[in-house]
């Protein structure tokens, strides 16, 4: 990657918040000499890294500097940045001045939004040869409602940790889609995470209104275990909270489902549909229900 005006506007955006807090957690780092190694390294890491495309085809190139930088302060004194304090600058970057103009009242749900997803996830798998350093992911809304599906089969950040030799620090970053999500008034559902070792990032994005009757509390403060099983407690006892999807995608027949990887086996079923089709409340939970209830 060139370093350029993108490398440039992320070190304004996040420098001064980033250092900043780091200064408060760790006031025995001498500060000048930290800021100094942690700014070359960054330049550094950009120069290495293989280009992920054009701004106006991805909008993960900004997301791919922003790791980057990150992964430069985690370097230059990674004795010092343990995961608690890397968790704390994680958040303190998603929320700096410039993330919160950029996202804070703008809805993730406007059709722009949705015709720019939609057009740059297939710009991904169609140049992923090309760039392989990028994402590859796929972009599913559902019809009618402020809810879509995002599934990352490759991840570019996942790629510069492992560059990078930082992939343990991969999760720590993933805690960002959260913070960006819900400044845009979306709520995040995900079980599934390639940082984690997963094979996919399955994101369900949903307005507060459609996730309230789910009673879905997850939050990148939580360990993954503990998430799971907590999501599958409340959407467990949930009335009826099941929204199934089913749709063909470049690589055959996917399915997700708001209950998680707990029921998709049961609830997986051997039919196909056009991508845009949709299983409307499959019968399997009301027969539960009912079961329960006798």
């Amino acid at each position: 990657m060139k370093f350029g005006a993108m490398g440039s506007f992320v070190k304004f955006a996040f420098a001064k918040t980033s250092f900043d807090y780091l200064e408060k957690r760790l006031p025995s780092l001498d500060m000048t000499s930290y800021k100094r190694r942690a700014l070359l390294e960054y330049r550094a890491i950009v120069a290495r890294t293989p280009s992920v495309g054009p701004l106006r085809n991805n909008m993960f190139v900004v997301s791919m500097y922003a790791a980057a930088f990150v992964i430069a302060l985690y370097k230059t004194k990674p004795e010092l940045l343990t995961p608690d304090v890397l968790q704390g600058l994680v958040q303190a970057a998603s929320y700096c001045p410039l993330m919160r103009a950029a996202k804070e009242g703008k809805s993730a749900f406007t059709k722009k939004e949705i015709r720019t997803r939609t057009e740059q996830a297939a710009w991904s798998r169609e140049h992923i040869d090309e760039y392989p350093m990028n994402w590859y992911w796929f972009f599913e809304k559902v019809p009618n409602e402020d809810e879509y599906y995002i599934t990352h089969k490759q991840c570019g950040i996942c790629k510069l940790c492992e560059q990078e030799g930082v992939s343990h620090i991969t999760r720590h970053l993933c805690a960002m889609d959260y913070y960006t999500f819900e400044m845009q008034g979306a709520v995040l559902d995900r079980t599934k995470t390639l940082g984690y070792g997963d094979d996919e990032c399955n994101f369900h994005l949903m307005s507060a209104m459609t996730s309230k009757p789910l009673g879905l509390k997850a939050g990148p403060q939580l360990s993954k275990k503990t998430f799971c099983a907590q999501r599958w407690k409340t959407t467990h006892r949930a009335r009826n909270p099941c929204r199934a999807f089913a749709c063909e995608r470049d690589r055959g027949l996917s399915f997700h489902s708001p209950l998680g990887s707990h029921f998709a086996p049961m609830m997986r079923v051997p039919i196909r549909t056009p991508w845009r089709a949709t299983v409307s409340r499959i019968s399997t939970v009301p027969l539960l229900s009912r079961r329960r209830s006798g």
